[in-house]
């Protein structure tokens, strides 16, 4: 990918004017595209709504298509003891004034008087649908009055007079519907809130709980049709703006009017005027959002300028800073005026954030530029981790537009389109424009501390800390919640927060409030074929008060049809309407569906931003275990960031979710630059960690600069972004600091020296799967063994746990993962003679390379094996005999063990080799095989010193050979006669035994997987060029392996990074190999492998 970059520069370079040009004018195209764009202040577009579910669909449209407005008149301080009539007047003259005032005709219908339809259209809904209202008390109040005599007549006699009298145009739209009154207890019950006997249901028990009985819910009167505060002299005076909510240009011209119109109302009634509502919210959030936009914004801009003179001291560096961002921000709303019309101002508002992010592109190629002096090598060393970096960066924004809410759509693109827009400027136009600083006579790099040394030192202090925290926080820890709370995320002044307590619950009831009372005084569905059945019972019993109804309505002058309404229904099964039918979307149940919602986004964000994170980086990196490296800061800063938000009272909202993109796309930069830093080391050798940190750092200070200003920001969803992004990223910054290295460190070092062989997760799994078996075998016949001998012992005991022994041995050593075994007995030898076995000793593996030749053996063991916790008990169990303690306290057992036919296998070097080679032979073998008077049969062990060296705990892929020697006889003088030259000649034998099993067994298909690793962690350029000369292979491989052996000296040219020169140094250690290169990069990577060894030297030509 870095030769794509290289290759447009070639092409740039030297050509300023065209360059230009090309800015210019895709800059050009992108403003014409941004014109546009239509800007919206709507919160409620940040929801997690599910269009699928009708009800928070509903309840969606409610909330952004809301445009009511509340106009409050209440008594001031200097008008105290006013009353319901002062008020009233002060009402009807903001009426008289708005006329005045409005010359533009905003509002055309403004009445202080209430609206009655709404509840006329209620009372009729109820009219039609009484049997779905009536209980059983009221049941039985109708049944005694409809036994009073007389009481049809009364009653018709009273509907007359109430139609000749004022009211009686209400009247006239009630009495068809209830001509005896029977039911008029069920509409007052309605009027009241719900608090009257019809809500009872079925059961019969009346509602006493006064639920509607203040001001809070349904708590307001008529007073000469203006409605009034139920307890207090408070009116309210309701109008629609013509104009959505949205819109808040026009609905501020609405509320500057009221403003005007209030206070020329105040000065003349000395009553109070203010307003409150959806279009007045949106208005003030708007206008809050652009100020706070303006000061984050300036003051952000302003420190991060700060920031960027100290450290770079070069004006031309934060004007290409500025230019890049300036550029992505125009190509993004750019791209997003071609495929939208529309873009929420809160997602520019907060800009700052996606700002933090941009300036890391140009911000760490500037840092390089200074370091380099060249701007074609900075850009070759920084394309690829700003790419990575910009392409997983992207992807998390990219994720959000899996969200419900439509503002995180937008977000997603502006943030993820000025991503793209910066690292296009920051490698394709930059590098052509930046002029590069002098560089220092002195290297940078003078004096500074190797990067996997400082992780190792820190990591010592910082991990087990970090490691216990991080366990505790999973286990106790149980995340922060959410709040989907509107009003804690919408900006109000005081005023407007009074107004909304004031009239809490009655403005829902403007919309839902009459639906509630409804719902609250019906039945479910389940209910519906009783109060079916007990209306029919009651008519059938009470079909003479019909007749009697028709006859004297007759007589009273009434038409015939006049009761029609009625008499249908007391006709007829009627029509039953359930709590269901007519439940209102309920805002605490919506809040609830919300929460889940939320969480639910939230998981999925966390999801796909971590799925494709980590995508990116194994991809990038070519490597599994460097994903991980990179990925587990992340990770483990997210149990961090929730425990703390738990721990100190922070909540989730709809707004700062998307910190969970933030910390996906600011953290993996950082973590991603610092593992690239590493990487570069632990390739070429040059330590640049200090000019990388120092750009994290600067970076990290101007993010904190970016989003802390969020802080200072009124508008609470600006605000809490801040907070927790704050928190959340200085959490990330200090996993960052340390984490990669010191896991690097973990892979490819080992007290203070790089491994020859790194760790892999194969390896590691491997040596886990392995060592598992070992133990868990050791583990189940260690009590069996103690169980079978806690009587006498017996010689079958002994037999059956050497038998066992043996059979473990052969089945582990066989099925080593990765390792292939063979044993060479050409021989012939049976094991059926005693003998003193001796072997030269690589690995803790050559105990089961020699157990598994015959269960005839005990061994001479030093202390740390009879000691061992995991098999020494076995081992004691075994007759196994102690050196430590003298192989002269021992020889009875000894003698015993012989006369039974047991070998004694002795290693005659004493401890392990740690190059594999044949160290010092120690008399201790030769002196007990001359004393007991045995023979000496030797076993000489390849390979595996490879498989498991000295030093180290995990298995390699590799091959082990077991050489079975021919037996020497105590009266062969072939070796010597005395134990003393025995000895030496033994160890002069095994040398050159050894030397030739390494001649015949080493080959370059032995010696490959140590090469290939020699390239793991190094990037995926390093890997792939390996694959390919080992691909090629075949026409070296005979070159290589056909190097005479007499030669002492071989020059070679290497035209790869170093593969075939350390091969052939390896197959020939005995031949001083010097490789010639041509490629100072490939020179450095092929000197910095850490299995170069001491006969291979690297020779760089110098071009010309």
């Amino acid at each position: 990918m870095a030769d794509f970059f290289l290759r447009i520069y070639d092409r740039l370079a030297g050509r300023k004017t065209v360059t230009t040009l090309i800015v210019m004018l895709i800059m050009a195209l992108c403003v014409v595209s941004l014109s546009r764009l239509n800007y919206k202040e709507d919160i409620a577009e940040f929801l997690p709504i599910d269009r699928s579910d009708s009800r928070q669909t509903e309840f969606i449209e409610a909330v952004s298509k809301q445009n009511v407005i509340a106009v409050i008149f209440r008594s001031d301080n200097s008008a105290a003891g006013s009353t319901d009539l002062d008020v009233t007047l002060a009402m009807d003259l903001f009426e008289e004034l708005w006329f005045e005032y409005d010359t533009l005709g905003l509002v055309p219908d403004m009445s202080a008087l209430a609206d009655e339809s709404a509840a006329l259209e209620l009372i009729e809904f109820v009219q039609k649908h009484y049997a779905s209202f009536l209980t059983p008390d009221d049941y039985d109040r109708m049944d005694s009055l409809l036994a009073v005599p007389g009481f049809v007549e009364s009653r018709i006699e009273a509907a007359k007079r109430s139609l000749q009298m004022l009211s009686g145009s209400f009247t006239a739209k009630t009495i068809p519907y209830d001509p005896l009154n029977l039911f008029g207890d069920i509409l007052l019950g309605l009027l009241d809130g719900g608090s009257g006997s019809a809500s009872s249901g079925v059961s019969g028990s009346a509602s006493d709980d006064g639920s509607a009985a203040d001001g809070s819910s349904g708590g307001f009167r008529l007073v000469d049709g203006h409605i009034m505060h139920k307890t207090e002299p408070v009116g309210i005076l309701l109008f629609e703006s013509p104009f959505g909510e949205s819109e808040s240009g026009q609905n501020a011209d609405i509320i500057s009017l009221i403003d005007i119109t209030g206070a020329k109302v105040a000065v003349e009634t000395g009553i109070k005027v203010s307003s409150v509502g959806a279009p007045v919210i949106a208005v003030t959030n708007a206008d809050r959002i652009k100020r706070d936009s303006i000061m984050v914004m300036s003051l952000a801009v302003i420190g991060i300028l700060f920031v960027l003179w100290l450290s770079f001291r070069r004006l031309d560096y934060i004007l290409w800073i500025a230019a890049t961002l300036l550029f992505g921000a125009v190509f993004s709303l750019g791209l997003i005026g071609l495929i939208k019309d529309s873009l929420s101002i809160i997602v520019i508002g907060m800009g700052s954030v996606i700002v933090g992010i941009a300036a890391n592109y140009p911000l760490h190629f500037l840092h390089s530029l200074s370091d380099t002096a060249d701007n074609r090598s900075s850009l070759k060393e920084m394309s690829l981790p700003l790419l990575v970096g910009n392409i997983t960066t992207v992807s998390a924004f990219l994720c959000l537009i899996f969200l419900k809410a439509e503002a995180m759509h937008d977000l997603a693109l502006f943030g993820a389109f000025m991503l793209l827009g910066a690292i296009i400027f920051s490698l394709v136009f930059l590098p052509v424009f930046a002029r590069p600083a002098k560089r220092s006579a002195v290297d940078a790099s003078d004096g500074e501390e190797s990067a996997l040394s400082y992780g190792r030192r820190i990591g010592k202090i910082l991990s087990p800390l970090v490691i216990i925290i991080t366990v505790a926080m999973l286990i106790w820890g149980e995340g922060s919640s959410f709040d989907a709370d509107l009003n804690n995320i919408n900006y109000m002044t005081r005023q407007q927060r009074d107004d909304m307590e004031l009239i809490a619950g009655s403005m829902e009831n403007i919309g839902t409030g009459s639906l509630t009372v409804l719902s609250e005084m019906l039945r479910p569905d389940s209910d519906k074929a009783v109060l079916q059945e007990r209306w029919v019972n009651f008519w059938q019993d009470h079909r003479e008060t019909i007749n009697e109804l028709e006859e004297q309505s007759r007589l009273a002058g009434f038409s015939e049809g006049a009761f029609e309404p009625f008499m249908s229904s007391v006709r007829s099964v009627p029509d039953i309407v359930s709590s269901d039918d007519v439940a209102p979307v309920s805002m605490s149940s919506v809040m609830a569906m919300l929460v889940e919602s939320l969480s639910e986004d939230f998981n999925l964000i966390l999801f796909l931003c971590g799925f494709i994170v980590f995508a990116f980086l194994w991809i990038s990196f070519g490597s599994l275990e460097l994903a991980l490296i990179a990925f587990l800061p992340l990770a483990i800063s997210w149990v961090w960031i929730l425990s703390i938000m738990e721990l100190i009272g922070i909540k989730f909202n709809i707004v700062s979710i998307i910190l969970a993109t933030f910390i996906f796309g600011q953290g993996d930069d950082y973590t991603i630059f610092i593992t690239e830093s590493v990487m570069h080391e632990y390739t070429y050798g040059r330590r640049t960690l200090k000019v990388r940190r120092r750009s994290v750092l600067v970076s990290a200070v101007i993010m904190f600069i970016g989003i802390g200003s969020l802080i200072l920001a009124r508008h609470p969803a600006m605000r809490s972004l801040g907070e927790i992004t704050i928190l959340g990223m200085f959490v990330v910054v200090v996993m960052a600091h340390f984490l990669p290295e010191w896991l690097f460190g973990l892979l490819t070092m080992k007290r203070g020296r790089l491994r020859e062989m790194p760790v892999t997760l194969l390896r590691f799994g491997r040596t886990v799967c392995a060592f598992s078996f070992l133990i868990l075998s050791v583990m189940v016949v260690t009590p069996i063994a103690f169980l079978l001998f806690l009587g006498r012992r017996r010689e079958w005991k002994e037999r059956w746990l050497h038998g066992v022994i043996y059979r473990f041995s052969n089945f582990v050593i066989r099925r080593v993962p990765g390792v292939s075994f063979t044993l060479d007995n050409s021989v012939g030898e049976t094991f059926d003679r005693p003998a003193v076995m001796i072997s030269n000793h690589q690995s803790h593996l050559d105990l089961m390379c020699l157990l598994m030749l015959t269960p005839k053996i005990v061994v001479i063991t030093n202390e740390w094996a009879w000691r061992n916790p995991i098999y020494g008990a076995l081992i004691r169990r075994a007759e196994y005999v102690p050196a430590a303690e003298g192989i002269e306290n021992y020889m009875p057992q000894l003698r015993s063990l012989v006369e039974r036919g047991y070998s004694i296998l002795v290693f005659p070097e004493g401890t392990r080799s740690e190059d594999s080679r044949i160290q010092r032979f120690h008399k201790g073998a030769f002196h007990l095989a001359e004393t007991m008077g045995l023979d000496l049969l030797p076993v000489c062990l390849h390979g595996v010193g490879h498989v498991l060296p000295k030093r180290e705990l995990m298995l390699r892929p590799g091959r082990i050979t077991v050489t079975v020697g021919r037996r020497v006889l105590p009266d062969d003088t072939s070796f010597g006669a005395a134990s003393r030259e025995r000895t030496r000649a033994f160890n002069r034998f095994y040398r050159e035994w050894y030397a030739e099993l390494s001649r015949k067994l080493e080959d370059a298909a032995y010696w490959m997987p140590l090469v290939r690793h020699q390239y793991r962690y190094k990037g995926v350029e390093a890997q792939r060029l390996c694959r390919r000369t080992f691909r090629e292979m075949d026409r070296w491989r005979e070159v290589v392996e056909s190097i005479s052996k007499e030669s002492e000296y071989y020059v070679m040219s290497e035209t790869g990074q170093g593969e075939r020169a350390l091969l052939t140094a390896l197959l020939h250690p005995e031949i001083r190999i010097k490789a010639v290169m041509n490629n100072p990069e490939l020179y450095d990577v092929a000197r910095n492998n850490p299995a170069v060894p001491s006969n291979l030297t690297f020779e760089l030509m110098e071009n010309g």
